[in-house]
């Protein structure tokens, strides 16, 4: 990688490196790196699971259940092999041991294995780097600009009601990966 964007979000491990995380499934919820997920913890063993991240410090790898997870939701339904880990940025726990948390994105993963006894899903993972991303350039006729240009085309098609719900904030974003990501 020819610079040093990411670095600031890898500040406890390196790209390529392997580390064990706790595994998040969800049947519809991506999340990217640089990016805040806020995330209500109800059932037990993601309560449980909270709780080590925040005794730990360790991270929680979301990932996509595959298709056809329902039957299989309370045992270890199939996920796909590519999820972002992001560490516990915020939390609150209520009264009746429920958490309220923000995780914010780290970077990307593949997971080797999963492993343990706990009633949460634990793998070891490989942390992956971004492959041909460049620096934000907002100059027009960028990559940059032209990928933003044909989002607010897009964005301009919707109903007006819809319309606010695709502001972007583009101000924390250093590379065209970052933006990409937000859209």
């Amino acid at each position: 990688m020819g610079y040093t964007v990411r670095q600031n979000l890898i500040l406890n491990g390196t790209m390529g490196e392997t580390r064990n995380i706790s595994l998040f499934p969800l049947p519809d919820t991506v999340f990217y790196p640089t990016t805040l997920l806020p995330l209500h913890i109800f059932e037990p063993r993601y309560r449980e699971m909270t709780a080590h991240a925040i005794e730990t410090g360790q991270w929680i790898g979301m990932v996509l259940l595959r298709p056809n997870w329902e039957d299989y939701y309370y045992d270890q339904p199939p996920v796909h092999p590519i999820g972002c880990a992001g560490k516990l940025e915020k939390w609150v726990q209520k009264p009746d041991g429920k958490y309220n948390i923000v995780l914010s994105g780290q970077i990307r993963f593949r997971i080797l294995e999963e492993f343990g006894d706990t009633p949460y899903r634990q793998a070891r993972v490989e942390l992956l780097e971004n492959i041909n991303d460049a620096p934000i350039n907002k100059e027009k006729g960028s990559p940059f600009y032209q990928l933003a240009s044909r989002f607010w085309e897009f964005r301009d098609l919707l109903p007006e009601e819809k319309r606010d719900s695709l502001e972007l904030d583009f101000d924390k974003c250093k590379t065209l990966g970052d933006a990409t990501d937000r859209m």
